[in-house]
């Protein structure tokens, strides 16, 4: 299934505002069959609102975008992007320890210098842009820096990390299946 990335920017809300959003995008996975999400990335929030990537399988750019507005989350941009996942990387479903930070390259340029102080959990090509978001755990962002050898233009964000199987109470109430307890397809 093509897997697409949505960045968001929410508006103010209340925490049981915030709790019935994150009801109705579970929700929206029986409304919507063939959208799953697969992971969101919690972004640092910007004047004062919260910002995310969140990363939907769907078949096409439209249904994730219809996914979302018809669960009410916002969708400031979306693009198709393709996982790829390297030597000593993660698959869905996992996460590194410590610390998670989001690299993203303006280009495809890869990361190569990771050290035993940063590890290299995935990495996103954005299609039609040709960027490219890397998923690392580090000790922290200095070090995270070092180790990837940062370029000219290339944004460096702490991020937190969102799995559905952290919500599987909402799925367990809404009596939807444990989708991602499913095999996972071999890495690309």
């Amino acid at each position: 299934m093509p897997l697409h990335a949505i960045w968001r920017t929410y508006p103010p809300m209340t925490k049981d505002e915030e709790d019935t959003m994150h009801f109705l995008a579970i929700a929206g996975t029986h409304w919507m069959p063939g959208v799953r999400w697969v992971r969101s990335l919690g972004l640092p929030d910007k004047g004062g609102h919260k910002r995310s990537l969140c990363f939907y399988e769907g078949p096409t750019p439209d249904s994730v975008v219809m996914h979302a507005r018809s669960c009410g989350l916002p969708v400031d941009s979306t693009e198709a992007v393709r996982e790829n996942l390297g030597a000593g990387m993660s698959g869905f479903g996992s996460s590194g320890e410590g610390p998670l930070f989001l690299v993203t390259r303006r280009d495809l340029s890869a990361i190569e210098s990771t050290t035993s102080r940063t590890r290299h959990l995935r990495v996103f090509i954005c299609v039609e842009s040709g960027r490219s978001l890397h998923v690392l755990s580090g000790v922290d962002a200095e070090t995270v820096a070092l180790d990837c050898d940062l370029q000219a233009g290339d944004l460096l964000e702490a991020v937190s990390e969102a799995l559905p199987r952290d919500a599987a109470s909402l799925f367990d109430a809404l009596g939807l299946p444990h989708y991602w307890e499913e095999p996972s397809p071999a890495p690309v």
